[in-house]
């Protein structure tokens, strides 16, 4: 009975941090996508650029625990546009793909 429990828990010790990784991908993807569009509300278009590029990061993993989910895939060609175009300067566009991405996120996790 006890190796059981002890065998039980060592199993669920040695999935539960994958399960956990997958969750905080997505989850830093969300809120990383979100600092984008709210440094871009404030017409900060270098800090705008900097969290679509901790996003791409994060969704880079949260694509790896969900592969195929369309809205990951969106959410990073969207955030790609908006690292793009921040860099040129056009923060309106750029403001409108992080808009893009980070709904096409939040689609990822439901």
């Amino acid at each position: 009975m006890i190796k059981s429990f002890i065998l039980g828990f060592s199993v669920l010790a040695f999935l539960a941090p994958a399960a956990y990784a997958a969750e905080s991908h997505c989850a830093e993807m969300i809120k990383e996508a979100q600092e984008a569009v709210d440094h871009g509300k404030a017409g900060h278009a270098k800090a705008l650029v900097e969290h679509a590029e901790g996003m791409l990061e994060h969704a880079k993993g949260c694509d790896k625990e969900k592969p195929g989910n369309v809205h990951v895939k969106e959410a990073m060609k969207h955030e790609e546009e908006a690292i793009d175009h921040g860099k040129a300067g056009h923060l309106d566009i750029a403001m409108k793909h992080a808009e893009s991405a980070l709904e096409h996120a939040k689609g990822a996790e439901k």
